[in-house]
């Protein structure tokens, strides 16, 4: 299937996600060498291993990120800021966070902002923020006015779901990116506006979902299947290229040169491997015991 985005460009849209409570050590590095050889944009992991993660992937592109009010986003809005700062401290460069459905069930759109704003704010801009909606719950009403407060509280992506109610479709992802689009519209003004797009995560098992979800207005792909979605990808590219190829043979047309995907491919494998042997040859250090942290004391909504 032809469409307008290649294989290596829907591979750095994706965030491999890992963020099973039984997720082993191994489990975790092996995420971390798959997003180095398929060239991903970001790992997900649970908070206990950010470190490891920023250890494994230092000095290079792949991003770390991690969650806050996860899965439910019903925890104290305190609750909420202290994992984002801890985060930060940990090495985390993004972070997904649930924002609190119950309020935007009831209605409450001021609370929701004024968590979202301190999230973000809490999070110094420096690190990207990412709100849940968890869009299976919402109204299409809801979806528009949580998109439109997001985007007004500084967050960079607006995400469909955490895994836990239902699975992104296409349907939802088209109207997340018209509502941001639009709110992003109104503001064009402002000389602080910061870009917000959409991520789709929750269900998404297979290429040709991943590359729907990217046609309906998806910037980020967040699944825990991306090392299977980048092989089933992979032999599809293949598949085109080697039609062009036969094609182009054909019609007598010059040679063919291989496809930007596979040098590109190579490249990241190339990458990983390097990364494993450094891995490997660096010697473990003893790690000082950590200090505890003096507690947060900041405002609930």
């Amino acid at each position: 299937m032809k469409v307008s985005y290649d294989y290596c460009e829907l591979m750095s849209m994706i965030d491999s996600t890992l963020l099973a409570p039984t997720a082993t050590g191994e489990e975790i590095e092996k995420l971390c060498q798959d997003a180095l050889k398929y060239g991903f944009k970001a790992v997900v992991v649970n908070p206990v291993h950010v470190k490891t993660c920023k250890k494994i992937l230092k000095d290079t592109k792949v991003k770390v990120s991690t969650v806050a009010g996860f899965p439910l986003g019903e925890d104290l809005t305190k609750v909420k800021l202290y994992e984002v700062k801890r985060a930060c401290k940990e090495g985390a460069e993004e972070i997904d966070v649930v924002l609190c459905i119950s309020a935007a069930k009831a209605g409450n759109w001021k609370a929701v902002g004024q968590e979202i704003k301190k999230i973000v704010k809490a999070a110094k801009r420096r690190r990207l923020v990412k709100v849940i909606l968890e869009a299976s719950y919402l109204t299409d009403e809801e979806i528009e006015r949580a998109c439109k407060i997001c985007v007004e509280a500084g967050a960079r992506f607006v995400k469909t779901g955490t895994g836990y109610a239902g699975d992104a479709t296409t349907e939802h992802v088209a109207l997340m990116s018209r509502a941001v689009k639009a709110q992003l519209s109104e503001m064009s003004n402002k000389n602080d506006l910061k870009r917000c797009e959409v991520k789709a995560a929750a269900g998404i098992r297979t290429y040709e979902q991943a590359l729907a979800l990217a046609e309906a207005g998806a910037t980020r792909i967040g699944t825990s299947r991306a090392a299977e979605i980048a092989e089933e990808g992979a032999k599809a590219a293949q598949i085109e290229q080697r039609a062009e190829t036969a094609a182009a043979q054909e019609s007598g047309e010059a040679g063919v040169e291989p496809a930007d995907w596979e040098t590109k491919a190579a490249e990241a494998e190339k990458r990983g491997e390097e990364a494993a042997e450094r891995e490997t040859a660096r010697e473990e250090e003893p790690q000082p015991l950590e200090e505890e942290s003096p507690p947060i004391t900041i405002d609930g909504l």
